[in-house]
């Protein structure tokens, strides 16, 4: 959008409903990342869970060594 166009949106629309406009399409590419950076937060988490429920029955398998030195 060069400045006519926005000056002419202005002039039609008025200041605030112009600036709503903008602000909304700029965070909209910022939300659609933001959301997929936390459905990956949401897998690896899972992941994780999932390797330290290994990790629990592993040890509660294993008999508790204490180092007396």
């Amino acid at each position: 959008m060069d400045i006519t166009q926005l000056l002419t949106a202005i002039a039609n629309f008025g200041f605030p409903i112009v600036v709503a406009a903008f602000l909304l399409i700029r965070t909209e590419g910022k939300l659609e990342k933001l959301t997929a950076a936390i459905a990956d937060l949401s897998k690896t988490l899972a992941q994780l869970q999932v390797l330290i429920g290994r990790s629990a029955s592993k040890d509660s398998a294993e008999p508790l060594q204490e180092n007396r030195s």
